[in-house]
């Protein structure tokens, strides 16, 4: 809020906002690290404490400890990447209002979205469908996962699909309406936009994640980001406004 106040350039802005998570995700993970070295310590100094709670049935304190600790291995990726993928969404925005005036800033941010309901959409059919793929992963049924991956792409892009088809065709209109005329030129991001739909039809990082493979999830998404700012850099100055829609 400060740096609005003071009237921050946009860019500085989201430095600012980046700036802040990553001090805030830094604070959650030392304090999530320092609760298993306490319950660790706690552990060692209550040996018959931790006998009892194991005859009545719970987990013993080490035990409970490597089990968030297994736990963090898991999740911190996928958090990062949220991060991540935050920025980039944003990215392409930061780039625009480095390069161009206010006015041609607002005529491309207005343009370069994504639809909600497809991005919510898709997340949600990821989160239903993960326990399902988890399971049979590690229950090497790996043709019925496959046969489960496909019937949710199938059925997906029969949503998906005709939205991408009705948008591209009425996106002039669309644009009007949502903005009015003044806003005409924000078709052209808007357009360029709209063929991520066909890529919200298969949320890969939901079998990445249903397997375990988080790591790669994370490395995914900083290569994603790396590229986003070299392409949309590179792509500004060759052709202008929509360069970085493009990248």
């Amino acid at each position: 809020v400060l740096p609005a106040y003071l009237g921050a350039r946009l860019e500085v802005i989201f430095l600012y906002i980046s700036i802040f998570s990553v001090i805030r995700a830094l604070w959650i993970y030392w304090y999530t690290i320092s609760g298993i070295h306490g319950l660790e310590f706690r552990s060692q100094e209550s040996g018959a404490n931790s006998q009892s709670i194991q005859k009545r049935g719970s987990p013993p304190v080490e035990d409970r400890s490597k089990i968030v600790w297994e736990q963090l291995k898991y999740s911190a990726p996928l958090g990062l990447n949220d991060f991540i993928a935050i920025l980039s969404r944003w990215l392409d925005k930061i780039v625009v209002s480095s390069f161009f005036l206010p006015e041609e800033y607002a005529i491309y941010s207005a343009g370069a979205m994504e639809i909600p309901f497809v991005t919510i959409l898709s997340n949600t059919i990821g989160i239903v469908i993960m326990s399902d793929l988890s399971r049979l992963y590690h229950e090497k049924k790996i043709d019925e996962l496959i046969k489960l991956w496909n019937d949710t792409i199938s059925k997906t892009a029969i949503i998906i699909m005709p939205i991408f088809g009705f948008l591209i065709i009425t996106a002039q209109e669309f644009i009007v309406i949502l903005y009015s005329e003044n806003y005409i030129e924000s078709i052209y991001p808007f357009i360029i936009y709209l063929f991520l739909l066909p890529l919200r039809i298969s949320p890969y990082t939901t079998i990445l994640s249903a397997t375990g493979c988080t790591g790669q999830v994370l490395l995914g998404a900083i290569f994603d980001l790396i590229a986003n700012l070299g392409l949309s850099i590179f792509l500004v100055k060759k052709i202008g406004l929509v360069g970085p829609a493009i990248a």
